[in-house]
């Protein structure tokens, strides 16, 4: 029992800082991290995927390096290619959200056993969340830049990928004239697409990781207290119709190929982590043979170009066209094939939203 006592953080008082309390409860959480053992970890799951283990050991970013900045009003942690910072009032929001609904439907008998689910389930957080910020750290990859200098301007261009999302950014620096004083001008615009797939990806490979990664080494004692977590985690989670629809759209692609919808995930995980796409060319080919023979070559490019836009935007939702394109290539398949989808459709519907009754 002292040692519990020891390992929950007490509440700190008289600070002059109004954060201090809540970076320094995360600071003590993201303690609870074994860098050692998560970089290993994630060398055994990533290298069948590709990712090569000294790659990810050069690029492994240790928790106790984590940065601890109030500057986005809603993310409980970013990463930039450069760092992870962690958002310590959103990370310990999100925390008190979790313990809210776990009271609920469980309350605990005291306050002692109420701060220790408290911190129970922020060291679970701080892995996940971490987890998927390394991702992102580790897909970040600047494998372009061109420049062009014009009369007036000298134009810059950056590509890079992180994950499966595409990033431009243009910079244009207005060049100095002669004998003068002033200070260059300079003008950048930024454009990203795919963002939806790869936060939606990236959180289901977080999360799928998370999970082995308790299973091999128990975070906490509380099993079932795990286990609520991780349901939660896919009902009350960041990106739920991102990660709604790239399961959706797994399934679809399983079915017209013929394989299990883990394959395809793995794939889709293959992709991620060599910044690539989740519609190479092969898909062309799988998708022509289900077409009608009615249907020629351009009306198959443009079918593929839509279902490419519908998948480029920044999020998914109800009104995105990635519902209607899923819909559509549903049509495609034979009648046994469809029925067959759609009932695994809808159950991951419900895995989603349990509360909503099939009609």
């Amino acid at each position: 029992m002292e040692q519990l006592n020891q390992e929950i953080p007490k509440k700190l008082e008289n600070i002059k800082d109004p954060h201090f309390e809540e970076r320094a409860y995360t600071e003590q959480v993201l303690e609870t991290i074994d860098n050692k053992q998560l970089r290993n970890f994630l060398i055994e799951q990533l290298r069948p995927a590709g990712f090569e283990e000294k790659a990810l050991k050069e690029r492994f970013y240790s928790a106790q390096d984590v940065t601890l900045h109030e500057q986005s009003p809603q993310a409980a942690a970013w990463a930039d290619g450069e760092r992870i910072n962690f958002e310590p009032i959103n990370f310990l929001q999100g925390n008190n959200n979790l313990l809210t609904w776990i009271e609920q439907a469980d309350p605990s008998r005291d306050a002692y056993e109420k701060d220790k689910r408290h911190f129970d389930i922020s060291k679970m957080q701080a892995v996940q969340i971490f987890i998927h910020e390394q991702l992102h750290h580790l897909t970040f990859t600047e494998y372009d830049y061109s420049f062009r200098q014009r009369s007036t301007k000298n134009e810059h261009m950056y590509r890079r990928k992180i994950g499966l999302q595409s990033e431009v950014v243009f910079e244009w620096v207005a060049q100095q004239k002669e004998q003068t004083d002033t200070t260059d001008e300079v003008e950048t615009e930024e454009r990203h697409t795919f963002i939806a797939l790869n936060e939606g990806l990236t959180e289901l490979m977080a999360q799928e990781l998370t999970n082995e990664y308790i299973r091999q080494y128990p975070l906490i004692e509380n099993a079932e207290l795990a286990r609520q977590v991780s349901g939660l985690w896919i009902e009350q989670g960041p990106y739920k119709e991102e990660r709604l629809k790239i399961e959706q759209l797994a399934a679809i692609f399983a079915e017209m190929t013929e394989v299990s919808d883990d394959i395809v995930l793995k794939s889709f995980f293959n992709e991620y982590v060599n910044n690539g796409h989740l519609l190479p060319p092969e898909f062309t080919n799988v998708l022509s043979e289900f077409l009608p023979q009615a249907v020629n070559e351009e009306q198959l490019e443009e079918m593929v170009s839509k279902i490419m836009r519908a998948m480029s935007v920044e999020t998914f939702d109800a009104k995105s066209d990635i519902n209607n394109e899923l819909n559509n290539l549903l049509l495609l398949l034979p009648k046994n094939k469809a029925h067959h989808c759609r009932d695994k459709l809808a159950k991951i519907f419900q895995k989603y939203y349990p509360s909503v009754k099939n009609e």
